[in-house]
């Protein structure tokens, strides 16, 4: 029984120092990469190679760029009519707008927007509950326009029902909205 105990703690050591470097092994290019990645790069041998800086931050071109024209506000995203079609109808779902229609043919999402209720949201839910205010609620329709410009820039612009532009207030804040989901 004693011999046997003998054997197995023998086994048992020569397996444990198998693994290890005091045994004499060497570790095999893989494990040696995996540790040097878990190392800081202040930490990193003089001769060894820098880890790669991250490149500085800079805005996704799908979140596009938000820039007046004649004073009325649009999105203008690096993607094609397509692409920008489908990124925009689901950042509408997204962000709970109701979406009364949509004309794919002419680029136009309908949808209804409250700026109040935009606004009582920003402010939290106290502010919804001041009654004694007479502001209307009535949630305006407004119309999503999506426009080629020509190779992979489309544009985003907000209208009212007739085709004039809208409020450049509300228009601003429902692009800024769609940027933000856009990221």
């Amino acid at each position: 029984m004693r011999r046997l105990a003998s054997v197995v703690l023998l086994l048992m050591t020569a397996g444990l120092l198998a693994g290890c470097s005091l045994g004499g092994g060497s570790k095999d290019p893989a494990t040696l990469r995996a540790e040097r990645l878990q190392q800081p790069p202040e930490l990193l041998a003089a001769g060894s190679q820098p880890a790669p800086q991250p490149a500085p931050a800079t805005p996704s071109p799908a979140a596009g760029v938000l820039e007046h024209v004649d004073g009325q506000p649009r999105l203008l995203l690096t993607a094609t009519f397509y692409e920008v079609w489908r990124q925009v109808g689901l950042a509408i779902d997204r962000l709970g707008f109701t979406l009364e229609d949509r004309n794919r043919a002419e680029g136009r999402y309908f949808v209804r927007y409250d700026p109040q209720a935009d606004k009582e949201r920003r402010e939290g839910f106290l502010a919804s509950l001041a009654f004694w205010r007479d502001e209307p609620n009535q949630p305006a329709l407004y119309v999503i326009q999506l426009t080629q410009d020509g190779g992979r820039t489309t544009a985003v612009a907000v209208t009212d029902e007739a085709g004039e532009p809208a409020p450049a207030e509300v228009a601003e804040r429902i692009l800024t909205l769609l940027r933000e989901q856009l990221r």
